[in-house]
């Protein structure tokens, strides 16, 4: 690799790596898993030359993989739907790390569907990378260009390096989703038993033994259950017509509800 190539490497890695650590929320405060994926893509983008699509497939724990939604999404979900392909070679145990395709017309021996396939959409140029963290292969972002040839040298490294960088960015994402979504499920449920407290007059050992037992019996899970009273008691009770409110122990009668009328 040539100075000016190295230069471009390590400039390149640079502002991925201020992309990939830059705040994750928008105007709106949106901080969801759906759009730290988004940024992923889009930092890969503009990190790797001569990219024109970027996806991101992902393999959960029990080794399926699936691909967030957006352009490039259908590129993805089609290897998956066809169980062969650049990102699920780089995913796979025992092939390299990095999948580098220059002209898929010349790749339908090895994948005889996928390739006519993303040719037929335009697609002539793939580089794939696993995201790997000790141990473990996460996913793979995979760069698609519309030009034969279309990576070189450079950008084959930018995207090796790159992916080593985003793969700690993903996993702590990955973190901190999970740590969101748990410290939802306990204000949750802290409501729910809150709820069920006031109501019943119990304590909380037992207004959560409460939502365990609902739980089972609707086979739903726990904080689903906790979701369904918070809305129902939060939702305005309707009084039919012509039944008359109760009215406070220390206060005047309350008026009868006003009877529907007639035609």
């Amino acid at each position: 690799m040539s100075a000016s190539d190295d230069h471009a490497v390590r400039t390149a890695l640079v502002r991925a790596a201020t992309g990939l650590t830059a705040p994750l929320t928008d105007e709106s405060g949106d901080t969801s898993w759906e759009r730290r994926l988004v940024q992923l893509t889009r930092v890969a983008a503009r990190t790797v030359p001569g990219a024109d699509l970027v996806g991101l497939t992902l393999r959960d724990r029990y080794g399926v993989c699936t691909t967030p939604g957006g352009g490039p999404a259908e590129l993805d979900q089609l290897q998956i739907g066809l169980r062969e392909g650049p990102s699920l070679d780089a995913i796979r145990g025992g092939v390299p790390a990095v999948v580098t395709v220059g002209d898929l017309d010349d790749e339908r021996d090895r994948w005889p569907r996928f390739a006519p396939a993303a040719v037929h959409r335009g697609v002539y140029g793939v580089l794939s990378v696993a995201l790997v963290r000790p141990g473990v292969v996460r996913g793979a972002v995979t760069v698609y260009s519309r030009t034969r040839h279309g990576f070189d040298p450079s950008a084959t490294a930018i995207a090796d390096a790159f992916a080593l960088q985003a793969a700690v960015a993903l996993h702590g994402a990955m973190k901190a989703y999970h740590l969101e979504r748990a410290l939802e499920t306990r204000d949750l449920i802290g409501q729910a038993k809150g709820i069920l407290m006031h109501r019943h007059g119990i304590d909380a050992d037992r207004a959560f033994r409460m939502l365990v037992g609902a739980s089972q019996a609707t086979n739903m899970k726990l904080p689903d259950v906790a979701r369904w009273l918070i809305a129902d008691a939060e939702a305005p009770v309707e009084v039919p017509p012509g039944v008359g409110v109760t009215a406070p122990a220390d206060g005047p009668p309350a008026p009868a509800a006003p009877r529907a009328t007639g035609t």
